[in-house]
């Protein structure tokens, strides 16, 4: 599964589609096709997010409620859906940042 392409990109940006403004520019988006195309997109962005330091972002357009809803359980990460869109951004988790976390929220409380 390749990321969408500049001139897709583009032409979705032309149709009205946008992603959220919160993401990085070097997000990863992908058009669903599938369950198992996204667990290897998943894969493939998280070897980039813990060997090169790239974003832990990855979107996914195309991607229906339903369909959604029937893997849920199965997605890694933390999940932001946008139903109007049939965009799926996934934020990869990684241990030693949700280590982290825990421990500055710990902190907090």
């Amino acid at each position: 599964m390749a990321p969408i392409t500049p001139e897709e990109a583009y032409e979705r940006q032309e149709q009205g589609w946008e992603l959220p403004m919160h993401l990085p520019p070097n997000t990863s988006v992908y058009q669903y096709s599938g369950f198992t195309d996204l667990q290897g997109a998943v894969s493939q962005a998280y070897e980039h997010f813990s060997d090169n330091n790239q974003s832990p972002i990855v979107g996914f357009t195309g991607i229906s409620q339903e369909e959604l809803e029937k893997h849920i359980e199965s997605i890694p990460g933390r999940i932001d859906y946008y139903p109007t869109l049939h965009t799926l951004i996934l934020t990869i988790l990684s241990y030693p940042h949700e280590l982290a976390a825990g421990v500055t929220s710990s902190l907090w409380q």
